[in-house]
């Protein structure tokens, strides 16, 4: 297999009239396969091809599916944006990608007229009507080695940057993705992560590799998301930590709600000890798969067997098939396990590097090794474990403290929906401070009741000395924490928003 489109042209033969994408209403592969081929054909007329670039611009829908396997179909190079990113980052991706086109929908022209992005680059948008024509083309010559996917980080310190993603990039991580988690035909998920985010990449690409099917469905109340997964009887369920934190919360649905869940996937961001074991609980027959990966692995690094999470609680798993994974230290030197250092990666799903960016290339892969940021260890087993970011890393008296930690116990506060921590420097003192976001927009929060929470829960040098309330924590279009505006949010707060630690 040379072309991501293969992936989808070989499960439309195996069984062309089973049901592929709910959206609107229902496609199956046939038609799906047909819309494929009559865009190809609008391409042609374009003269889009080979290597050239071009922007997606929508949410997920069909026509977005329709579009992605067109354009990898004809050599082209797909880079995806979501609608729900800031002018000021669409602009950049734009002006640093210099696509051909950029592909939008309907109910996204607005926001690229208020943009006034035609001066920058073509913009049209596609409607169903243009799938009714059917063609057929040929599969141009290409080598897995071309690109296919340029997906751009979040920029929380910099400018975005355009990860570089090959045909046998995501041919071999959906490859191992699907080593371990056995999806077949029968298997169904409720698509609710963006498809122009790595993970959501993932989960379009493992699908559509089997011939299972996809749910489309935009709104993210947890209520409705839980319904829909009970009404449709979906069988498979891919997620964040924070989300799930959530849907937890919604106690009396969430206990009906994945009785017919095989499986349900978490990653992008640490899940709490506490909430996988409420989950466990929950739903012991369904398994529960940990994983852990960046953009640059074209989505997935590790997994954790669920049979081994009890035993494994806190971890990550360990490496995905044809993945090598190495715990290293300041000057690049391999760490014994049971030692705190970088994570490096090695295989053929890290990224070809950042499009136009050589400079910031160099810096992380070295020696064919991609060098994550991430910062944690191996046990014994050759499990392993992740404590923060490099960058992320709060040094308060002494200590080296992770954010995540302190956010993951806050969050298990019955109080809070989420929270985000960081440090500021206050009369030349170094110190933790917390943002949280009440449940239901309480207003009667008892800092007291979350203080006394996390004296249980963490060491006294991991208390945040200040915790201040938000409407709504700041995040980047991919959902990552913007700290550097978290600590703005601070500065700006009035005193009654905030809360100090007075013991």
């Amino acid at each position: 297999m040379k072309n991501v489109y293969q992936m989808f042209e070989e499960s439309y033969k195996k069984n062309p009239t089973r049901p592929y994408v709910m959206d609107k209403e229902m496609w199956t592969y046939q038609r799906t396969y047909q819309a494929i081929q009559n865009a190809i054909k609008m391409l042609c007329e374009k003269e889009i091809g080979c290597n050239e670039k071009v922007v997606l611009f929508m949410d997920n829908c069909i026509e977005y599916v329709v579009m992605y396997f067109a354009l990898l179909y004809r050599g082209v190079t797909v880079i995806p944006i979501s609608t729900t990113c800031t002018h000021e980052y669409l602009i950049n991706v734009i002006e640093d990608s210099q696509p051909k086109q950029i592909f939008t929908v309907r109910e996204s022209l607005n926001k690229i007229c208020k943009y006034e992005l035609n001066a920058l680059c073509p913009v049209e948008s596609i409607e169903q009507d243009i799938f009714e024509e059917y063609s057929v083309s040929e599969l141009p010559q290409m080598r897995t080695g071309d690109v296919a996917l340029v997906i751009y980080t979040s920029g929380t310190t910099n400018k975005p940057k355009g990860v570089m993603l090959t045909h046998r990039n995501l041919i071999s991580n959906t490859e191992s993705i699907l080593a371990y988690l056995n999806l077949d035909e029968s298997d169904s998920i409720l698509a609710v992560l963006s498809f122009a985010y790595s993970y959501g990449n993932s989960v379009l690409l493992t699908h559509t590799r089997v011939g299972g099917m996809l749910y489309i469905y935009k709104a993210v109340y947890p209520i409705k998301v839980l319904e829909m997964i009970k009404e449709k009887k979906i069988t498979g369920f891919s997620t964040v930590g924070s989300y799930l934190n959530i849907l937890l919360k919604q106690k009396e649905i969430i206990e009906g709600a994945f009785e017919h869940m095989r499986y349900i996937t978490l990653a992008g961001e640490q899940t709490s000890k506490e909430n996988l074991e409420k989950l466990h609980k929950l739903y012991k027959k369904m398994k529960i798969f940990v994983m852990y990966g960046q953009t640059e692995a074209s989505a997935r690094l590790t997994y954790l067997e669920p049979e081994r999470l009890k035993e494994k609680i806190g971890s990550v798993g360990k490496p995905i098939k044809n993945v090598e994974i190495e715990i290293v230290d300041d000057f690049g030197n391999i760490l014994p396990c049971n030692c705190e250092g970088e994570i490096i990666v090695k295989g053929e799903n890290v990224m070809k590097g950042y499009l136009n960016n050589p400079e910031a290339t160099a810096e992380v892969i070295k020696k064919n090794w991609l060098f994550t940021g991430d910062v944690g260890h191996k046990d014994s087993e050759g499990y392993i474990y992740i404590t923060g970011r490099k960058r992320e890393i709060i040094k308060h008296l002494g200590y080296r403290i992770s954010p995540l930690e302190i956010e993951n116990s806050i969050n298990l506060n019955k109080q809070i929906l989420e929270s985000a921590v960081t440090e500021i420097i206050r009369d030349g003192e170094s110190e933790i401070i917390a943002a949280v976001v009440l449940e239901n927009n309480s207003c009667n929060f008892d800092v007291r009741i979350l203080y006394h929470d996390l004296k249980e829960k963490l060491a006294r040098y991991k208390l945040p000395k200040y915790i201040f309330v938000v409407k709504e924590i700041p995040k980047t279009v991919n959902g990552k924490i913007k700290r550097k505006d978290l600590q703005q949010l601070f500065w700006n707060a009035k005193e009654e928003e905030i809360y100090e630690r007075d013991f």
